[in-house]
Parts: C-alpha cells; sequence; structure tokens
C-alpha cells in the first residue's frame, strides 16, 4: 500500500524555522487540540528567535476557522475568496479590527498524509520564505488557528486545509 503526501503553502507575509524534536513532544501532549499544537509549535519557533509569543485569540479564530472551511467546501486555495474577500474582509465583522491601528497577516496550508500534522506545517512554513516572515514578526501579540478536515483540491485520501491569522491591535 502507498501512502500519499502532500502539503501545499501559501502566505500574505514571511515564515519560520523547525521546533526540534524536545519542542515536537512538548507540543503533542495528550489532549491537546490541533489548533493548539499549531500555536504550540509557532510559539517554540519564535521562542526560538527570541521573539514573544503569540496568545490565542477569538475573533481571529474564528475568521481563520471559517476562512479554512470555505476553502475546503468550495474548492479553491487562496488569499483571495472567490467572491474576493481579503483577510481583512474576513476579520472585520470579528470586532478585532476595532482599534484605531492594527496590523494582520494571514499564512495557509493544506496537507495530507504525514504532512497534515501540525509540526510538519509549521516546519513547512519555517522553510518558507514568505511564511517565515509572517511568523517571525515581532509586531504580532495575538493568532487564531482554523483547522478543517478535508482539502481544497481533489485528493483522496485524510488531509486537513489549516488557516492561521496573525495580528496586533493598538489605540
Amino acid at each position: 500500500m502507498r501512502t500519499a503526501s502532500a502539503l501545499v503553502l501559501t502566505g500574505l507575509a514571511l515564515a519560520l524555522a523547525p521546533a526540534g524534536a524536545a519542542g515536537a513532544r512538548w507540543c503533542a501532549q495528550a489532549g491537546t487540540a490541533p489548533e493548539q499544537a499549531l500555536r504550540c509549535h509557532v510559539n517554540r519557533v519564535r521562542q526560538h528567535h527570541g521573539l514573544e509569543p503569540v496568545g490565542p485569540d477569538r475573533r481571529l479564530a474564528h475568521a481563520a476557522e471559517r476562512h479554512a472551511a470555505d476553502m475546503a467546501a468550495r474548492d479553491y486555495f487562496s488569499h483571495s475568496s472567490p467572491d474576493g474577500a481579503q483577510a481583512e474582509q474576513r476579520v472585520r465583522p470579528t470586532g478585532y479590527l476595532a482599534a484605531r491601528r492594527w496590523w494582520l497577516g494571514e499564512v495557509l496550508a493544506w496537507g495530507a498524509g504525514p504532512q497534515r500534522r501540525p509540526r510538519a506545517i509549521v516546519r513547512a512554513w519555517m522553510n518558507s520564505p514568505m511564511h517565515r516572515a509572517v511568523l517571525l514578526d515581532g509586531r504580532y501579540r495575538d493568532a487564531g488557528f482554523g483547522l478543517v478536515r478535508g482539502a481544497p483540491a481533489a485528493f483522496d485520501g485524510r488531509a486537513v486545509t489549516v488557516a492561521a491569522v496573525f495580528g496586533r491591535r493598538s489605540g
């Protein structure tokens, strides 16, 4: 039997570096939801690079979850939805952008086989200069992760689609 493995990425900014074996074990604690594991791996990388961790934000998570689900359901993979909505339009209804100043970054991925695991997704983001830049942007303090089953492509196998939205508000 042949195991299929695929990982596809796209990002609005830049990304990170491998979390290491100890970090992988620490982030894979029993009962940890995949979204929490993604944030854990991202924060391990940020810590390794001398950055503050990003905290969970339910509003950003809501926007990320909706975008990941939409991509998987409507078979597209892009920062622009078929109706033209960008990250800002997806986040605005959550109330996160009510501050005077704000920053947003978004990274996307979908993976199948071993590449669907949170650690593999973060490793791939770190190996992409654009994704690395987003993950290692010191302005970001908040993050929301959306992970849904299924892929935005005709793929016969177990896959996940991921959207991660990073943000910071001021004023």
